[in-house]
């Protein structure tokens, strides 16, 4: 698995604080977060970043119990 879905595994329910808002990882690193994915994208081209991990945190949990 990646650094950055460690951290979003590990870190999951102290992430739940940006429901609805998309975050840019980059390694074991929360770099931003934001509601607008062009405020994401744009400091993706600025810090010039070849592979962006962005990820959108769900505003409803995302499992199916068993």
């Amino acid at each position: 698995m990646s650094a950055e879905m460690d951290l979003l595994e590990e870190n999951a329910r102290e992430l739940e604080q940006y429901a609805g808002e998309w975050l840019l990882i980059q390694g074991r690193a929360l770099l931003m977060h934001s509601r607008d994915f062009h405020a994401i994208r744009a400091v993706v081209r600025e810090r010039n970043i070849k592979c962006p991990f962005v990820y959108c945190v769900p505003t409803e949990p995302s499992f199916i119990p068993i």
